[in-house]
């Protein structure tokens, strides 16, 4: 039984549910690269090398993945408008535009928020060009050991504002108003292109994205286990999209060879295993996408893997997939619970959980006892 529509009217926008994509690019050899010099014998404009290429990392990922952006933007309008292509197809594939959210030492994060399931496939696509992207910044680099340099990559998303919140940054007095906080938020989130409000995230959400990062490397891109949910979902949708059949959307080097485009975009699993300091300690299973090229020594190696049984490693079936991910929520219902993207219509993609209605119901009334109404 399906659950029933969120009612939201009497509730601040600023609060309404929402679901955030999060992608980081992570430099791979990057401490290596920094450490003390011999000022002896080393150039005395080495310490100005690495901070070059380090601006030119982040650059390069900014206007890289802008661009992919726009030209699957541009590819999905031109299909929608085709004779009887779908009307609502570009907010189905593409919405909202990601933003940059912040950088970590020598890593880079966007965040997007996510409208419809069938938006995670353009992303990661573009997100995964943009990656191949970033090495070949680094192989065109003139020094030896910037072309050394690689990159690693992290995608998870995290639900809003239950579990997670949206905080406002503030300069001096950290005392604002809720009517201010709740003023700034709903600034943002309508303006989320231009507006210059200091916005940070944070949560267990937040959390297990950040941990997830100790299994990522060059040759595997780690996903949360809502990622693979949120794509085991939608496989079948996006697969009933015929233009995306031979469309050019995943970099030549990375993924499979052959197939469709959603048979190109493989998830695999490797066990589980407890993320320090969150969701009490649970395992928490290892779902991550190839990154890897396939002309490189890795994966020349990695064609040489056996796993336990003997057989080497395949990539899951989507409908094992989604029953092993329905089946860990369930089971885990204490820390995890199944994402929901709130549809423009009011209805939610996927059935939201009982908490989501408790915390909106508080929201209803707080709000109404600070307005000095009541809340019917």
């Amino acid at each position: 039984m399906a659950a029933p529509s969120l009612d939201l009217r009497k509730t601040h926008f600023a609060y309404h549910p929402r679901l955030k994509l999060f992608l980081s690019a992570d430099i791979i050899g990057s401490t290596a690269f920094k450490q003390p010099l011999d000022f002896d014998k080393d150039p005395e404009d080495t310490p100005l090398v690495w901070a070059e290429v380090i601006q030119g990392f982040y650059k390069s990922v900014s206007e890289n993945f802008h661009e992919h952006w726009q030209h699957s933007t541009n590819f999905v309008i031109t299909q929608s408008n085709k004779p009887d292509a779908d009307e609502d197809l570009v907010s189905r594939m593409i919405g909202p535009e990601p933003r940059f959210w912040k950088t970590v030492g020598d890593e880079v994060i966007f965040w997007k928020e996510l409208t419809n399931d069938r938006q995670l496939w353009m992303t990661l696509a573009c997100w995964l060009k943009t990656v191949e992207s970033i090495r070949d910044y680094f192989d065109g680099h003139r020094s030896d050991a910037v072309r050394a340099l690689d990159v690693k990559s992290t995608v998870w998303v995290a639900e809003f504002p239950v579990r997670n919140k949206a905080v406002v940054k503030t300069m001096g007095s950290a005392d604002l108003p809720a009517r201010k906080i709740r003023s700034k938020l709903a600034h943002f989130y309508r303006n989320a292109q231009t507006t210059q409000e200091h916005i940070d995230f944070i949560g267990p959400g937040i959390d297990v994205g950040f941990r997830l990062g100790k299994f990522s490397s060059s040759k595997k891109m780690s996903i949360s286990l809502d990622v693979a949910y949120l794509l085991a979902r939608s496989h079948r949708a996006v697969g009933e999209c015929h233009f995306l059949s031979d469309a050019d959307l995943l970099p030549e080097k990375v993924g499979a060879k052959q197939g469709t485009f959603v048979q190109q975009l493989q998830v695999f699993y490797s066990g589980s295993e407890p993320l320090n300091g969150v969701l009490g300690g649970i395992r928490y299973p290892k779902f991550w996408i190839r990154s890897i090229r396939h002309e490189s020594l890795d994966a020349a190696n990695e064609a040489l893997y056996l796993g336990e049984d003997g057989t080497r490693r395949t990539p899951v079936e989507w409908d094992h997939l989604k029953t092993f991910c329905q089946k860990f929520y369930e089971d885990r219902s204490k820390f995890v619970s199944r994402p929901f993207i709130l549809a423009q219509d009011g209805g939610p993609h996927g059935a939201h959980s009982d908490r989501y209605q408790h915390f909106l119901d508080a929201v209803i009334l707080a709000e109404a006892n600070d307005k000095g109404l009541s809340p019917g």
